[in-house]
């Protein structure tokens, strides 16, 4: 079967991109957030593809 190659949202993560993560998590306005899990992938996580694929396949 074959795989998507870019992310849901189009395109691969930059450095950049974890990096405002990082710094939003050390911000004051990160204050009130506890034991979270943020998973930086782009909308991977989101989706399953085997479910998309045979949707897909149905027509």
């Amino acid at each position: 079967m074959p795989r998507q190659t870019s992310p849901p949202l189009g395109r691969n993560g930059k450095p950049a991109d974890i990096a405002k993560i990082v710094a939003f998590l050390l911000s004051p306005e990160a204050a009130f957030i506890t034991g979270a899990s943020l998973v930086p992938d782009g909308g991977y996580s989101g989706v399953d593809y085997y479910m998309k694929e045979e949707d897909q396949s149905l027509g």
